[in-house]
């Protein structure tokens, strides 16, 4: 999550408040609706009518339609009392288009030291109100918790000391980068163990607030080396498929993860670390010709107009 929300930010071109919300609706809202209703059928006939050991039947209209639509209607990846979430990553969609909104009016400040403080004291409040157990709904406590990870990509992708440093990345044999990952992930882990658990989606930082930024932003670090590595060996236009489709990943994977899950519990496979790396690389590759499709056929689930064919 630290990840997207810092390449949100890296990829962001500055608009207006009203532009940025536009702009938020048709390519965040409007895939996020579409996706949620598509795996409304997919939960409703796998999951609601087959388990009726998890969801009450006899209220059968308000667990089917009721607490499902409020879970859209909210936008937080988690079920509450008066709703249940179906389909948990799209939470991802609306924390993003508001933290652009926040971010899109700290820059209408005009001054980028106001509006870098402004980010800090948003988050360093946003800290205190999570201690105080009450929850804000759609998404507004993720959306600023993750808001220094999105300014740091937007500030990251102006400062021309940086792409100075990439130019030596990529004109170096992929060692240098390869040793950078080992290092960036090692550190990554050791914060993590240190720190524990955390989630944007659930608003934890884990032991330290401090040490959830510092660990987000060297796992930042070493995926972009990583990418670098992989930029060597995998044929590009594979990556940049992957990242045009991220919307349809977030949308569909939970249901093909779900999907592989099920073909495992039938093997009687033991859920570790290796059939979970090898469900994720499955579960991309099942994603690829889905991204393929909507690109040519259903842009609008990918958030825009027209086909990448026209």
């Amino acid at each position: 999550m630290p990840l997207f929300f810092f390449l949100s930010g890296f990829l962001l071109k500055p608009k207006s408040v009203l532009e940025t919300v536009r702009f938020g609706v048709s390519r965040l809202l409007v895939p996020y609706a579409i996706f949620y209703l598509i795996t409304w059928v997919w939960w409703f006939f796998v999951g609601f009518m087959r388990h009726p050991e998890i969801y009450d039947h006899s209220n059968f209209f308000q667990e089917a339609f009721v607490r499902p639509f409020f879970g859209m209607l909210l936008g937080v990846g988690y079920h509450t009392d008066l709703s249940t979430m179906i389909n948990i990553p799209l939470w991802f969609l609306v924390g993003v288009f508001e933290t652009s909104i926040i971010f899109s009016i700290l820059c209408s400040l005009k001054s980028g030291a106001l509006a870098a403080a402004s980010v800090l004291f948003l988050a360093v409040g946003q800290y205190f109100q999570s201690r105080t157990g009450a929850d804000l709904l759609w998404s507004v406590d993720s959306s600023i918790m993750a808001l220094p990870f999105y300014a740091t990509g937007y500030y990251c992708s102006r400062a021309k000391s940086l792409h100075g440093v990439a130019k030596v990345f990529n004109a170096r044999s992929g060692s240098l980068a390869f040793m950078a990952m080992l290092g960036f992930l090692l550190a990554t882990v050791a914060v993590a163990t240190t720190n524990g658990r955390v989630d944007i989606n659930g608003v934890v930082y884990g032991n330290s607030p401090i040490l959830f930024y510092a660990g987000g932003i060297s796992g930042i670090l070493a995926v972009i080396c990583l990418a670098t590595v992989l930029s060597r060996i995998v044929e590009p236009e594979s990556i940049i498929q992957v990242s045009r489709g991220t919307i349809v990943i977030l949308g569909l994977h939970a249901a093909v993860t779900g999907l592989f899950l099920s073909i495992m519990n039938a093997f009687s496979l033991h859920y570790n670390l290796v059939i979970s790396a090898t469900i994720s690389c499955l579960v991309l590759m099942t994603c690829l010709p889905l991204i393929h499709f909507v690109e040519m056929k259903l842009p609008i689930l990918n958030g825009r107009r027209t086909s990448s064919s026209t």
